[in-house]
């Protein structure tokens, strides 16, 4: 047995190096973006972003994920869009969680973008890490650049 034990999720696990939150539902498997800065970031409007759930089935995931960061003996932090059509459900399953997170943490989508941005270019200049995105590979700032340019202007 690993480190936590016998796996109480067997259908939740991280991604590669730990980014990431690889979750099967509905026998479907999505990729929720998490990452790692100063603690676990769940970002929730990742969740399903080509499904639609009830909110049953939303509040079942939030909560399994969030079990899912305190049994790996981290508290997330809970990172959402403020003007998001499921802004409501999140702040409530927050309050409704509370002991069991970190923080919570909203912001507008720009704000998310330029985050995001600026978390991928300190990566790169580190030398720390290189991003599979789309179908590419950023290796290096101008890589990004690149990218970002065709994917957001």
């Amino acid at each position: 047995m690993g480190l936590f034990g016998k796996n109480k999720f067997p259908h939740i696990q991280y991604g590669f190096r730990g980014e990431g939150i690889l979750y099967k539902f509905k026998g479907k498997e999505f990729e929720i973006w998490s990452t790692w800065g100063n603690g676990r970031r769940i970002y929730l409007d990742e969740i399903y972003p080509h499904e639609k759930f009830t909110i049953e089935e939303k509040r079942i995931m939030f909560k399994d994920i969030v079990a899912f960061s305190k049994w790996k003996m981290e508290l997330p932090i809970i990172v959402y869009t403020s003007i998001s059509d499921d802004a409501h459900i999140w702040r409530e399953l927050c309050i409704e969680f509370k002991d069991s997170i970190k923080s919570v943490e909203t912001s507008t989508e720009e704000e998310n973008l330029q985050s995001q941005y600026n978390m991928m270019k300190e990566g790169l200049e580190g030398g720390l890490a290189t991003y599979h995105i789309d179908g590419q590979v950023l290796k290096t700032v101008k890589d990004l650049e690149t990218y970002w340019a065709k994917k957001y202007s």
